[in-house]
């Protein structure tokens, strides 16, 4: 099996401020017809029946078009992205269509409290940022998007001067330089774009979404540093593991295992150019709300004033380390990896410098990383006010 990709530095942060969330109508957009292919449906359909997987994704700073298929269909999929990426036609008819499907969209995320707690919870870490202005724009936003806006964005942040291709499997990297040479003949130095620094406001300290039901999801956010190096990344890592995701991380054993009163806890990090931030995501019963919140506090206090056991350090440096190797597995996985990485911080780290990292973390250093974190930005979605 391989990946191939292409990618933009074209994120929600790049919106206009007059029109939150063209970055991700865009992408609903790009590579569905083009020249040689002008019906959309046609298109993809052809790609599917190849046994070749397509799909793409808007993040806060970049864009990426992904395909996953058999080796024998790399050269199939690579000329269908680098097609879209050099032909797709886009018209005032295209745009009135996906308008449908994106507000769809958008409340089906607003409707799932653990879908919708990830936006939330980075509009109340970063407030009235481009971080924190809403990732698909509101419903009015998104009914306002003309083919003009769209016009404007892809001159802006796209075309093949801003675009990255990767291609992740066993294919010889000659032919993938010679099918880019043919489509895009005589490319210039790349021109990678980055968001302009912002001075971030205070987070909001607690805020509440109403939501029917008779269940709290809870989103616990720190702000961390951005890209930094790789131990920095991979200290982080383990401190949000020691947390939560795992059967070993203390929040799933005392929340779960010990005091019954959730199903799972997850934690992950997650960094851009300029800041970052530290999750730890669950869902309760409502009357259980007080005792969560005050579980999470108890054990970030404790990781800030007590050093990790060592058995325990070093059985969350081996789960790190089977996540790793597992990303080498997997050709999507592996795509996401080194794409995000290059497009954000300009560094290719392999996972099994990653695992090398990890190797010398110890417990003093997670201490040092859980008492570096701020106050913590708290987001409840459910029946009732966390205020």
């Amino acid at each position: 099996m391989t990946t191939v990709s292409v990618w933009f530095r074209a994120g929600s942060r790049f919106d206009p401020h007059s029109r939150p969330g063209v970055a991700h109508f865009f992408e609903h957009l790009f590579m569905g017809r083009t020249v040689r292919e002008p019906n959309k449906t046609e298109r993809f359909t052809r790609l599917a029946a190849r046994g070749i997987s397509y799909n793409a994704h808007t993040s806060y700073e970049t864009a990426y078009y992904h395909c996953t298929q058999p080796t024998s269909e790399t050269a199939f999929a690579l000329d269908f992205l680098l097609d879209g990426a050099a032909n797709t036609i886009v018209t005032t008819e295209d745009v009135a269509h996906e308008k449908a499907a994106i507000l769809t969209e958008e409340a089906a995320n607003r409707s799932n409290p653990a879908e919708f707690s990830w936006r939330a919870g980075n509009d109340a870490l970063w407030p009235g940022s481009s971080l924190g202005r809403g990732f698909f724009g509101t419903p009015a936003d998104i009914a306002a998007v003309s083919l003009g806006d769209i016009a404007a964005f892809r001159n802006a942040y796209y075309g093949v001067r801003r675009m990255t291709v990767m291609v992740v499997g066993d294919i010889k990297e000659a032919d993938v330089d010679t099918a880019i040479a043919a489509r895009f003949p005589g490319i210039a130095t790349p021109d990678i774009i980055a968001p302009q620094r912002e001075m971030f406001s205070e987070p909001l300290h607690r805020t509440s979404h109403v939501h029917p039901g008779d269940s709290e999801t809870l989103n616990f956010c720190w702000r961390i540093p951005g890209q930094n190096g790789l131990l920095p990344r991979v200290t982080l890592e383990i401190l949000a593991q020691a947390l939560g995701g795992t059967m070993l991380s203390r929040l799933v054993r005392g929340m779960r295992f010990e005091k019954d009163i959730a199903y799972w806890v997850n934690a992950d990090i997650e960094l851009f150019s300029d800041t970052g931030r530290l999750r730890v995501m669950t869902t309760v019963a409502s009357s259980n709300t007080p005792l969560a919140i005050a579980s999470v506090a108890a054990e970030i206090d404790r990781l800030r004033s007590e050093m990790m056991p060592a058995n325990e350090q070093q059985g969350h440096m081996r789960t790190f380390a089977s996540r790793m190797l597992r990303i080498t597995m997997d050709p999507l996985e592996s795509t996401w990896w080194y794409g995000w990485q290059f497009m954000i911080a300009g560094s290719l780290y392999t996972p099994t410098d990653a695992i090398r990292a990890s190797e010398v973390v110890t417990p003093a250093s997670l201490q040092e990383a859980a008492t570096s974190l701020g106050s913590v930005s708290l987001v409840g979605i459910g029946p009732a006010s966390i205020d």
